[in-house]
């Protein structure tokens, strides 16, 4: 059985196995009002919060996005490609077009994957997605000078690459990346399991470097020092209400580790967290004071204006 719980009026990604025929599953979030758009309900005058069960043979998934309870035209449809467990989570791997995948964890929280019909290296990046630098994540490439040929080469921590779309940010600058996935379902099946090859090897592209590890372990054990440690959105809503990821990944998000990535960094470095944008803001609030309680433990909290920048994308 699959559950759809709706919550209205949200402005969210919604990744989840639809109705496409008789008999398939449900799942997501989603504005109950829509529900006929999408799933072909007749009654769109569903109460405003409604559980929803169905059995299901095999799913087809759509990834939209709701804009305050509207669902825009971009809506995907695929298929399931691979699904699998562990003790982290359950994943599930879907076409949603000729070149794109989506990694969907714990039936929410999404990662993208894109494809390359060869290795993955700065120039097939430049060629194929000369729209990245317009990302978030582009945006402490930019301040490392990252496509000057005369700065060095920036080193970079990537904490959770997932399917790979930040690698391909630093693939795109020329970074050499050292990446730290928790998940060891997804470390597999992008470095050697059946994605790898579609998604042009990017866990094993030139320069980059992805272990299976905790990436705050990882950091406090390591003797390097990073000219950037990136971190975009790294937990999943799904264990947000479960517990699933708590202490993994919420070990990201303390005092301490703040600490020990402003120790690894080197003289040019940074440190760039993408969390969710909330109205009224909540989390980006809670990275400013980890930042603020480190920079004050160090004794130049006074100098915040001087070292950190807020932007929102």
């Amino acid at each position: 059985r699959a559950r759809l719980c709706v919550v209205p009026g949200t402005d969210d990604e919604w990744h989840g196995p639809v109705c496409g025929q008789r008999g398939r599953a449900v799942s997501g979030l989603v504005d109950s009002v829509h529900v006929g758009r999408l799933c072909g309900v007749r009654d769109p005058d569903l109460p405003r919060a409604v559980h929803w069960s169905a059995l299901c043979a095999r799913p087809r998934w759509c990834s939209c996005r709701l804009h305050h309870g509207g669902a825009d035209a971009r809506c995907v449809w695929g298929t399931d490609d691979y699904a699998g467990w562990n003790s982290h989570s359950r994943i599930v791997v879907t076409t949603t077009s000729d070149w794109a995948k989506l990694i969907n964890i714990d039936g929410h929280a999404t990662t993208g994957i894109y494809r390359f019909d060869h290795q993955v290296a700065k120039n097939t990046v430049r060629t194929q997605l000369n729209w990245l630098p317009i990302r978030g994540a582009s945006i402490p490439y930019v301040a490392l000078d990252a496509d000057n040929d005369a700065v060095p080469t920036p080193s970079v921590l990537l904490i959770g690459p997932g399917g790979g779309l930040d690698l391909l940010n630093g693939i795109f600058y020329g970074a050499k990346i050292t990446g730290v996935e928790l998940n060891s379902l997804i470390h597999s099946l992008m470095s050697d399991g059946p994605i790898a090859k579609w998604a042009g090897n990017v866990y094993k592209a030139p320069g980059v470097h992805v272990v299976h590890d905790e990436a705050r372990s990882y950091v406090r054990r390591s003797s390097e020092q990073y000219d950037l440690i990136q971190a975009s959105m790294i937990d999943t809503w799904a264990a947000t209400a479960s517990g699933a990821f708590a202490l993994a990944e919420n070990a990201l998000y303390t005092v301490e580790a703040f600490a020990d990535y402003r120790e690894h960094l080197s003289p040019r470095g940074v440190v760039h967290f993408a969390r969710w944008n909330e109205d009224p803001p909540r989390q980006s609030l809670r990275v400013l004071a980890l930042i603020e309680a480190v920079m004050r433990a160090d004794g130049d909290d006074q100098e915040m204006n001087r070292h950190v920048i807020v932007l929102e994308e």
